[in-house]
C-alpha cells in the first residue's frame, strides 16, 4: 500500500490501548514516587494512605507532590 494511503487509516484499537496504558503508567509511576517521598519523610504508611495515594487524580497527584515540600506532617500533603 502506497504511504498516501496508510496516511488516511483511522487509528486502531491497539493504538489507542498502547496510549491509554501509556498514561496509565504514568500515574502510576506518579503515586509510586510520591509513595516513596512520603516514606522517606514520614515513615511507613498505613493501607489507607497507600490506597489514597493509588487512587488518586493526576492533578491531586500533582498537587500533593508539590505539598510534600513543605510538609511539616502527613495532613499538610493532602491539603488542597
Amino acid at each position: 500500500m502506497p504511504w498516501s494511503s496508510w496516511r488516511n487509516c483511522r487509528p486502531t484499537t491497539i493504538g489507542t490501548n498502547t496510549a491509554e496504558g501509556k498514561k496509565e503508567g504514568s500515574i502510576e509511576g506518579q503515586a509510586q514516587f510520591l509513595l516513596r517521598l512520603i516514606q522517606r519523610r514520614f515513615g511507613p504508611q498505613t493501607d489507607n494512605i497507600n490506597q489514597r495515594i493509588r487512587t488518586a487524580t493526576v492533578a491531586q497527584l500533582e498537587t500533593w507532590s508539590l505539598n510534600i515540600l513543605d510538609a511539616t506532617e502527613l495532613d499538610d500533603v493532602f491539603r488542597d
